[in-house]
């Protein structure tokens, strides 16, 4: 039995040792807990413990793949890491600074790192798919389960908000084409299967309440139509139907974008005010001025890594006490 490598190469599966079954089992774990909004010390804990089995079996998984490295893609986020870093010399708040970099830089670093030299078996891959799938259901249903419940079953929101959540399903949705894949990679289903995954998907997009989101799975769509040759080879039935379930995806995309506007007015907008008083209620129109005014200050080199490097500019626009603070 051989596994076709991502390098395209065939070769035999390395022995399984107790730090190749810990790496397995600790990477899944990362990334069933992963939709958790409170699962940062479950998830830091089980990357520091992928990263030691990856250092206990240096030979069979990191220095094969470390070779396969897509060095565009190396060089071009280590580029990224490195403004990041320098940037501190520019910084309007330092100390906010060096803890972003620690929290996105070198967390993000050690996630891509640990991932792409793991992923050296298609057996793995598609354990994670299901274990990401199964993460985002269980977060998803549990968030629902909450709000009927007389006690809360965490503290936080289960899902983090909208704008995490959605995220979280930006980064989820591409994966969901590997349930029409050929096998290795693959799962290998029939492609109507990705009807009622991506019809889940998109109601767990509707429950953010985030409108972005829809944007963000267009852009996806459309890369996905521009790069469909050069995906894994499906038998001319299967990519028909798989082509037909994308379009009526991107349909459906199409119809959520248009409710979310519609539902949002009816939400907020009240017909009897003319126009001008709702477009003063409108926070965006300051929100945005009050950005590019701070770009023209650096345009270039900017303020500093972190996004809410600027949060004490931003905060004096939230509108009152109960509104979420505007940082």
């Amino acid at each position: 039995m051989t596994v076709t490598s991502q390098a395209g190469e065939n070769r035999a599966p390395a022995a399984t040792t107790p730090a190749r079954r810990a790496l397995v089992w600790t990477t899944t774990a990362f990334l069933v807990v992963a939709p958790a909004a409170a699962s940062a010390g479950l998830r830091a804990t089980a990357l520091l413990a992928a990263a030691l089995c990856l250092l206990a079996c240096w030979k069979t998984e990191v220095a094969p793949r470390w070779r396969a490295a897509p060095r565009a893609v190396a060089f071009t986020y280590l580029a990224w890491v490195a403004l990041a870093i320098a940037s501190v010399a520019w910084s309007v708040q330092p100390e906010y600074t060096l803890g972003e970099l620690r929290a996105q830089a070198l967390y993000g670093t050690l996630a891509f790192a640990i991932f792409f030299l793991a992923a050296s078996d298609a057996g793995r891959w598609r354990l994670w798919t299901a274990a990401l799938a199964a993460g985002t259901i269980a977060v998803f249903a549990l968030q629902h389960v909450q709000s009927i419940l007389p006690f809360p079953i965490s503290r936080h929101p289960m899902d983090g908000g909208g704008g995490p959540m959605s995220t979280h399903l930006v980064l989820l949705a591409p994966v969901l084409l590997a349930l029409a894949w050929p096998r290795p990679w693959g799962w290998n289903r029939r492609a109507v299967a990705l009807a009622p995954a991506l019809a889940l998907l998109l109601a767990a997009a509707w429950d953010s309440g985030n409108r972005i989101v829809w944007g963000a799975f267009a852009v996806q769509l459309v890369v996905v139509l521009a790069l469909w040759r050069h995906m894994p080879a499906m038998d001319p039935l299967r990519a028909r139907i798989a082509r037909g379930v994308v379009a009526m995806a991107g349909v459906a995309l199409a119809a959520a974008f248009a409710g979310s506007i519609v539902e949002r007015n009816e939400r907020l907008y009240d017909p009897a005010l003319p126009v001008t008083t709702h477009l003063e209620r409108d926070l965006r129109p300051r929100i945005w001025a009050t950005a590019v005014g701070e770009i023209r200050k650096a345009p270039w080199l900017g303020h500093g890594f972190g996004r809410e490097i600027l949060a004490p500019v931003f905060v004096p626009l939230t509108p009152n006490a109960q509104h979420p603070e505007i940082r």
